[in-house]
């Protein structure tokens, strides 16, 4: 046998220097490199990254681009056919070098997800390390959460590359022609910038300089034999290597038959040519037949594969398998990877798994799932070959297996993986063999769903499984009888994940969910009164009283607070009798909110607390979508108390944390981040709603953000960013498809509106406001955006300025208490102009713990100072007042529209700069005071729900501030 030598190398100058624009300097820092297969991608790639090029041609640009990244240390990710399912396959390389096992969380993917991104943006913000280039190779087979890993990165890489900082630079290689998940995928996760390269076969030049550099082929071609190569590979390097291989002594007419290119349009997906299985099989005629039947073997249990796996699902012992296994070896049809052994090409190991008709293929993979069932193997390996095992007939009972072993699998990983599990579970429904089955996986797989924030999707799927005539919810007050399902029990769960994605809709969807709620109470007590076994009734008692604590919720929306009280009560009686956590917990929120909208504090913090105590993560899904510490966060709120709703927050965040629901963090999150923007953090503002909305857009695209995106765009028109508008209008469009936030709409139309005014937009910003009042004004009282609707109504509309203070009044009247009071007084004091009344309130604004509400109501006195009303000396006063207090959050946009206001009143101040040397962020303190007491980064992170590389980032900046070196330096000025 001949040994193997270097592949040669020609033709791809085009290629390179596109991937060379890609990467570069200039580049978006993300290259999708796509061809057939063995056209000789991932070798583009490779010679690319090469440190010994040479210093012809493109090579040389190559090298001083590769070398322009500081020593690049580069991670090659790979996915494999067989490993579709298995979670973060395809990105493993990454997650074990950037994620340090003592770092690793507890609970799953998002977790795992979120910190790989920080740990990413934290080592490529080091100026002196090493760069990061990430390959991923073969992105097509990669399963759900590896392409979210995917997504993340490619967005780092280019948001580095935009603003001017090194980041990352990703390199993803996907084969062609591609399904169109796939390729929806790729736009998807790439984004519209990144460079695509799509790699053709080698033309006719590039072909003669293959054959006549290949090492172990010393031919000499003229231009016909050339034209031949050309004409039956097409210029595929992967399939010249063959035929050059199994012809060294030259090739003569008709040596191997032609059967076009490796993959055609016409037929999606890589298609095998018959010269290719020819050259390959014609190599292996020096290998004895026990040999190829190992290597068949090999090739079923996929690309990769461990010599233990091997040994037993051949039945062979490991020495003998490797003495087996030197030939094939030798000749260079596998190659070590790593503590495994791979096929030198994938298509290789098709040639071996095609060179097996169907029914013997289908037998081995069963075989082989058996094997390794008995082994204990991950229950993903289990079911691919399983599902490859079975035929395409429903009575197949190689169908039913995989359908089991895929739920199985689903179970397993939803704690790392749930969009993975859920992938799961859509197979594992297409190949269950009944209606019975496939009814319970489709209603598991809603359930998930449901949990992973995709509500459109989870609601489908429900209305799928039931009649026709169940699909609408009916009339709270009407009849309801026996659902027409064969499972009843299903019948119940499905109501109940109606009604909470109903709930969950907010306000304007809660008589629907109480119709909802009202049929799985019907059908409980319905399955009650049948012959039922005590475990059973107990759960059914269990769900009873946490259907009428999720009613005493949804009423609560409706403004009916006598009805939810009296439902919460129910539901407290109902959970005594079947000693249900998620019920207590559930009936306390709800009278908990109805002790707040009476303004009765003491009464809503004592049930806030007991709900956060009865709180069980563990607890059923239809209690876990949201957490009582937002309720808790919110009471905390309405007393003052801002430095208990962040409290209150982050515990919840800690609770969820251990579980693999996405939900409560949509909820906890956005409320975390608006409480950290009152308390003027605006970077840990701007950090929690980014997180929010990657969250969003990677795991329920369909659910909407509209607060926290809003909240970006005004902090970013707070700094200047001329990016803020557009990202308001996003948040805007998102608003008006928005029902699930409807309740703190206020809040983000107001952010838009300020973002809309400041870009000279006044009419759009007096629109949305007054849109929001007239849908929930009436209700909620809008507070966060009333001052601002009646300031900016004042000239137009003073009539409709003067109703909005009448209604505050009102309002203060039914339900008193300080933050209704002191959005009172100040829309009055707008109204009349009251500058006096206008520096108290920001004076009591500041002593609440809500700086930023008090920077605007000092600007609202410099706006009412500016009038002539006052003398000049007084608008002076206000006017530097109001610029310190937006100083001190470091908005340089809203203090350059102050001193315009300045000079068009007659007053010039010289601009001043923000001087935060000593001023640290509501966050930073927070690190200073846990890393005083000893705490290690870990730890920080741990407390502030951060990663450790965070926490250190932000102790950084402490040290800087503070002017000091250490730790130990640190707690001594602490304790002065």
């Amino acid at each position: 046998m001949s040994s193997i030598g270097p592949l040669p190398f020609f033709g791809r100058s085009g290629p390179m220097e596109r991937l060379l624009q890609a990467l570069g300097p200039t580049g978006i820092g993300v290259a999708l490199v796509v061809g057939d297969a063995g056209i000789g991608k991932t070798r583009l790639v490779r010679e690319f990254l090469a440190r010994d090029a040479d210093q012809s041609g493109s090579r040389s640009m190559v090298r001083s681009t590769v070398r322009s990244m500081v020593s690049p240390t580069v991670v090659w990710c790979a996915a494999d056919q067989l490993d579709g399912d298995r979670p973060f396959a395809a990105v493993q390389q990454l997650l074990d070098m950037i994620i340090e096992p003592g770092d690793a969380p507890s609970s799953g993917s998002l977790s795992r997800i979120d910190q790989l991104v920080d740990q990413l943006a934290w080592s490529d913000g080091q100026r002196n390390g090493p760069a990061l280039v990430i390959v991923v190779d073969d992105v097509q087979w990669a399963d759900p959460s590896s392409w979210r890993i995917v997504r993340r990165v490619a967005r780092i890489a280019e948001e580095s590359t935009r603003t001017g900082q090194r980041g990352p630079k990703l390199i993803v290689v996907a084969r062609s022609p591609m399904s169109s998940p796939v390729a929806g995928q790729l736009d998807s996760a790439l984004g519209p910038n990144a460079e695509q390269i799509v790699l053709e076969g080698l033309d006719l030049d590039a072909v003669g300089r293959f054959a006549e550099a290949a090492s172990w082929s010393p031919i000499v071609l003229d231009g016909g034999r050339a034209q031949l190569l050309l004409d039956r590979t097409g210029g595929n390097p992967l399939l010249l290597e063959e035929l050059l291989r199994a012809t060294p002594a030259g090739l003569p007419n008709g040596a191997l038959s032609h059967a076009g290119p490796i993959s055609s349009p016409e037929r999606p997906g890589p298609q095998m040519p018959a010269s290719l299985r020819a050259a390959v099989l014609t190599r292996m005629v020096g290998l004895e037949a026990r040999h190829r039947a190992l290597l068949r073997y090999a090739a079923l249990l996929g690309t990769r594969f461990s010599v233990t796996d091997l040994a037993h699902v051949s039945a062979k012992s490991v020495v003998k398998v490797v003495e087996t296994l030197e030939a094939a070896l030798e000749v260079g049809v596998i190659v070590a990877d790593g503590t495994d052994l791979r096929f030198r090409h994938d298509l290789v190991a098709d040639c071996f798994r095609d060179d097996q008709p169907a029914a013997v293929r289908q037998a081995c993979h069963r075989h082989i799932a058996e094997t390794l069932a008995a082994r204990g193997a991950p229950s993903t390996r289990v079911a691919e070959h399983y599902v490859l095992a079975s035929a395409a007939v429903d009575d197949d009972p190689s169908r039913a297996e995989a359908a089991n072993w895929l739920e199985r699998a689903a179970r397993e990983i939803r704690p790392q993986a749930l969009p993975s599990a859920i992938t799961l579970l859509e197979r594992s429904v297409a190949l269950s063999p009944d209606d019975r089955s496939r009814q319970r996986r489709r209603v598991e797989m809603a359930t998930l769903m449901l949990l992973a924030g995709r509500l459109e999707a989870a609601e489908s799927e429900c209305r799928n499984v039931l009649p026709v005539d169940e699909q609408e919810a009916p009339d709270v007050e009407g009849e309801v009888g026996a659902t027409a399902l064969i499972d009843p029990d299903l019948a119940i769960h499905v109501h109940g994940l109606l009604a909470v994605i109903a709930s969950l809709r907010g306000p304007l969807h809660a008589t629907q969910a109480r119709a909802r709620y009202q049929r799985v109470l019907t059908l409980v007590a319905h399955r009650l009164g049948e012959p039922i076994d005590a475990a059973r009734r107990s759960e059914l008692l269990d769900l009873r009283a946490e259907t009428l604590a999720g009613q005493a919720i949804i009423t609560v929306y409706t403004g009916d607070l006598e009805a939810a009280a009296t439902l919460a009560h129910d539901a407290l009686e109902a959970a005594e009798v079947g000693a249900s956590r998620s019920a207590f917990s559930r009936a306390h929120e709800t009278l908990a909110l109805v002790a707040m909208a009476r303004s009765d504090a003491l009464q809503a913090r004592h049930h806030a607390g007991r709900a956060v105590a009865w709180f069980a993560p563990d607890a059923s899904p239809w209690s876990m979508v949201v957490t009582p510490h937002v309720t808790a966060a919110l009471v905390a709120v309405s007393s003052g108390d801002m430095h208990g709703a962040v409290e209150r927050c982050l515990d919840g965040l800690r609770v969820t944390e251990q579980s693999d629901h996405l939900l409560p963090r949509l909820y906890l999150l956005p409320c975390l981040a608006v409480f950290r923007l009152i308390q003027g953090d605006l970077d840990e503002a701007v950090r929690l709603a980014t997180m929010t909305n990657n969250l969003v857009d990677e795991w329920c695209p369909m659910h909407p953000t509209p607060v926290t995106r809003a909240l970006v765009a005004f902090v970013a028109q707070l700094r200047g960013d001329p990016a803020a508008t557009a990202l308001a209008d996003a948040a805007a469009a998102e608003l008006g498809a928005s029902g699930a936030q409807l309740a703190i709409a206020d809040l983000a139309a107001w952010m838009v509106a300020m973002v809309w005014e400041q870009a000279g937009r006044i009419a759009d910003a007096r629109g949305l406001m007054r849109l929001i009042w007239d849908l929930i004004g009436g209700a909620t009282g809008a507070l966060v955006m009333a001052p601002d609707l009646v300031r900016t109504h004042m000239a137009p509309d003073p009539e409709f300025a003067a109703l909005v203070v009448n209604t505050l009044s009102e309002r203060a009247t039914r339900a008193p208490g300080d933050r209704t009071e002191l959005v009172r007084r100040r829309a009055k004091a707008i109204l009349n102009h009251d500058v006096t009344e206008l520096t108290a309130i920001a004076v009591r604004y500041d002593e609440i713990g809500s700086p930023l509400t008090g920077a605007y109501c000092r600007f609202d006195a410099a706006r009412a100072a500016s009038d002539g009303r006052v003398s000049t000396s007084g608008f002076e006063v206000a006017l530097r007042a109001a610029i310190a207090a937006f100083d001190r959050l470091d908005a340089p946009a809203v203090t350059a529209e102050l001193r315009a206001l300045g000079r068009a009143g007659g007053v010039a101040l010289r601009p001043t700069r923000a001087k935060r040397t000593n001023d640290l962020t509501q966050t930073e303190r927070r690190v200073a005071e846990l890393a005083g007491q000893g705490r290690s980064n870990r730890e920080i992170g741990t407390a502030l729900y951060m990663s450790g590389r965070t926490a250190e980032a932000h102790l950084g900046r402490v040290f800087a501030k503070l002017g000091v070196k250490n730790r130990v330096e640190l707690a001594a000025l602490l304790n002065r």
